[in-house]
């Protein structure tokens, strides 16, 4: 597939899983992803939300996690022709209002199914990877991670969890980021590299505690070399 118009057009029509015809039933709008076919940067997160987004790459709604890749672009001075946000699910997989979810998805676990990821990876995203050729990939999160972590190359082997829950002296992959830089990770034997960081939701809820303060500080390194990879790779395309 060498056209990501074309692509997204028949993720919109995807039946690889029951997602799809489900959220049509319950009511659950599509989100559609903004093409952006010469970017070089792709920021992926989970799944897109309905509830906070109608299309997946604008600059606009309430989304945390839109608000802060636009903010992360700012800061490293990348132009929005540059970047490319996507998701490993295509359709929503739980959605909420206020905290509670949405009637006919309250069966859903509020964590990823690891078949409906895996499907979505090797159907959808290798292959808009593969057409956008990326310089640097951004997984948002531990969900992603884990996902990811089965073809990560480097470090070899990969570091067994995203980030340690509270004792951040622990070796995980968001300081080994933020020490090293990228990861390599390796999708239909073709090699990317790799920055991870946690969602935006979860950095926001990261208090000033004590229990807290090595995470916070772990979060704001890897968010500081992120920054300087994306202005890296702006550079690298110029």
């Amino acid at each position: 597939m060498a056209d990501l118009a074309e692509l997204l057009k028949k993720v919109s029509e995807c039946t690889a899983c029951h997602l799809m015809a489900e959220n049509k039933v319950l009511g659950i709008p599509y989100v559609p992803i903004l093409a952006k076919p010469h970017a070089k940067v792709v920021f992926v997160g989970r799944d897109p939300s309905p509830r906070t987004a109608k299309v997946v790459g604008v600059r606009e709604g309430d989304s945390v996690f839109i608000q802060e890749i636009f903010q992360l672009a700012d800061d490293a001075g990348l132009r929005e022709d540059q970047f490319y946000i996507t998701d490993l699910c295509k359709c929503h997989w739980r959605t909420s209002s206020g905290g509670n979810p949405l009637p006919g998805t309250e069966a859903r676990s509020p964590s990823l199914d690891r078949s409906v990821a895996n499907a979505c990876l090797h159907k959808w995203l290798v292959n808009e990877l593969a057409i956008l050729a990326p310089s640097l990939v951004v997984g948002f999160g531990e969900e992603l991670y884990e996902i990811l972590k089965q073809s990560i190359n480097i470090p070899n082997p990969p570091l067994r969890e995203f980030s340690a829950k509270a004792d951040k002296s622990a070796p995980d992959a968001e300081l080994w980021f933020a020490e090293n830089g990228p990861m390599t990770v390796v999708l239909s034997e073709r090699h990317y590299q790799l920055a991870v960081i946690r969602h935006p939701g979860n950095s926001s809820r990261l208090m000033a505690s004590d229990q807290q303060d090595q995470r916070r500080e772990a979060y704001e390194r890897s968010r500081a070399r992120l920054v300087k990879e994306l202005s890296l790779a702006s550079a690298t395309e110029e």
